[in-house]
């Protein structure tokens, strides 16, 4: 992947290595973990590495790389933004436990959206929100959850489609 407009960099990630299926003990289902992620500047060919990764997306300019993370440790679960201007640590947009997928940004790439089961992790059939990050603060906050106004009681965020801005970046639409 490159930045649609412009920058020297290009992001490719390894082929992710599939769990292991457990033997038949009735051991808990194995959650597939992620893959090596590349970014490489291709003007002077430093690279960064980041471990775990399971998707991820640049932002049009270039500017900010995130990704999502399934790690062994799942205290190291997450989606993180990395700068690609200076080599500064990654930050996490939200972080621990549960699955997180479908990386999103709005039209202007002001904002990021993302689906994950953090706050409700320790539910039997944990329930997907949709979390909002606006691009250069802190933390991602959710912005749909389960019971959210509106949204009747028997329906659910699908994790088969990412969540998409509207084009004034105003309204997010899930599936």
């Amino acid at each position: 992947q490159v930045p649609a407009q412009g920058g020297p960099w290009a992001a490719y990630m390894l082929a992710p290595v599939e769990p292991k299926e457990p033997a038949a003990t009735g051991k808990k289902k194995v959650r597939a973990l992620g893959s090596t992620l590349f970014l490489r500047n291709l003007t002077s060919g430093r690279e960064r590495t980041f471990s775990h990764v399971t998707e991820y997306s640049f932002a049009r300019d270039g500017k900010t790389l995130l990704y999502a993370v399934s790690a062994p440790w799942e205290h190291r679960n997450g989606v993180y933004a990395v700068s690609t201007e200076n080599r500064s640590r990654p930050v996490a947009l939200l972080k621990g436990k549960g699955r997180y997928l479908k990386i999103a940004w709005n039209l202007a790439q002001t904002q990021a959206a993302f689906l994950s089961n953090h706050h409700d992790v320790r539910a039997a059939k944990p329930k997907l929100q949709i979390y909002v990050w606006n691009r250069g603060s802190g933390p991602a906050g959710p912005v749909i959850t389960a019971g959210h106004p509106g949204m009747p009681a028997d329906l659910y965020i699908s994790e088969k489609a990412a969540p998409v801005f509207s084009r004034d970046g105003k309204k997010l639409f899930v599936e």
